[in-house]
């Protein structure tokens, strides 16, 4: 379309100065006097001012692309009624890419046959979150927007609102969604420090330190400064906020805007995700704090997840597994990844709140969470 507007004003600009005289490659006999060059560009500028005047360029080429960034395993059917809600957003440009970490469920297949507009690539094998690092590789948009392959936007106009955030408040970088569990009963899942009120939202969110994975909007511009995801999934959210704050950026919370995740816990190896939290934890923690904020928080952290593992895994050799998982991320991180925070971020990246606080209201959560699904198994 660009390409055929510059070929037409071209063929004018050249018809134009043949009119004028400037390309005639033979004068007839009795033509008048050669008119001065600088008044034949003046009207042929002025006449090519009106033309360019005169071309109208719709609203979605002004507007960016929503590139929707999927990793995927073994789920076909979630995501196929996931990319399904996504091609109801009423905003024009949207744009679908979904990594496959090697699904052996016919995934491939449902993509090619119904799905053929998105981009899409397999994946001989997981490859964790490096997928989504590829899936932002190939995204074309401005805005980058993280899903799960069971979670989108509760509102088919969510990402006009997205856009028009972005586009109002240039600060905001990062843009979190309140994440709606459906497969718990309509549970909120609460990732945002604080309490909120959610009635009255500011017009550029709330100032936060994190988001959730199963819906957030993302700026090009974070990934080309911190680059991607860490190479596995559990606080990688936390970790890239943390990145990004450090590095000026703007973390916000938009509890207006809804994300519905289908998630089903069940279906996941809960103690092989419980030893990942584990060694995850720690490695944030030796990566980015001062030694003695760290020693504290390790402690927590240690005590927390030795208590949980002794009241839910049943096999006791997969207690000691987490305390060497835990104590070799410490080693690793401290060896390796080391980059602490300067001492004038870490009230920004901590929003002031000791651990502590979040540690026993994520117990408390995972103990009525238990209690209800014992209760309607």
């Amino acid at each position: 379309m660009r390409g055929g507007k510059r070929g037409s004003l071209l063929s004018i600009f050249i018809s134009c100065e043949r009119h004028c005289g400037i390309l005639s490659f033979e004068q007839p006999p009795n033509s008048r006097p050669e008119r001065q060059r600088s008044d034949l560009h003046s009207e042929t500028e002025a006449f090519l001012h009106v033309v360019t005047e005169s071309v109208v360029v719709s609203p979605e080429q002004q507007q960016p692309i929503v590139s929707v960034v999927i990793a995927t395993i073994n789920r076909k059917d979630e995501l196929r009624e996931t990319l399904q809600a996504y091609r109801r957003q009423t905003y024009p440009l949207v744009e679908l890419v979904v990594i496959d970490n090697g699904s052996r469920d016919g995934t491939r297949e449902m993509m090619e046959a119904e799905f053929p507009d998105a981009v899409y690539e397999w994946l001989p094998y997981n490859m964790g979150t490096h997928a989504i690092n590829i899936g932002f590789e190939r995204a074309q948009g401005e805005i980058l927007w993280l899903s799960n392959n069971d979670s989108y936007p509760e509102a088919e106009t969510a990402f006009e609102q997205v856009v028009d955030i972005f586009r109002r408040f240039p600060h905001v970088h990062i843009l979190g969604t309140e994440d709606i569990e459906m497969n718990d009963g309509g549970r909120i899942y609460h990732w945002h420090p604080f309490e909120v009120d959610k009635t009255a939202v500011p017009a550029d969110g709330f100032i936060t330190n994190n988001f959730h994975g199963t819906g957030a909007a993302v700026r090009r511009e974070v990934l080309d400064a911190i680059g991607g995801f860490w190479d596995t999934f559990i606080f990688e959210e936390m970790d890239f906020s943390t990145r990004a704050i450090v590095g000026g950026l703007s973390v916000r919370y938009f509890p207006s805007i809804r994300t519905l995740h289908f998630g089903s816990p069940r279906s996941r190896n809960q103690q092989e995700r419980r030893l990942m939290a584990a060694r995850n934890i720690m490695r944030y923690t030796w990566r980015y704090f001062p030694f003695f904020q760290a020693l504290g928080r390790t402690g927590i952290y240690w005590c927390v997840y030795t208590l949980y593992s002794l009241l839910h895994l049943r096999q006791p050799s997969v207690l000691f597994e987490m305390q060497f998982s835990m104590a070799a991320s410490v080693f690793a991180a401290w060896r390796k990844e080391r980059t602490v925070i300067p001492a004038e971020k870490i009230p920004d990246v901590t929003l002031g709140k000791g651990v502590a606080g979040p540690v026993l209201q994520y117990i408390g959560l995972a103990i009525r969470r238990n209690i209800t699904r014992r209760r309607s198994s």
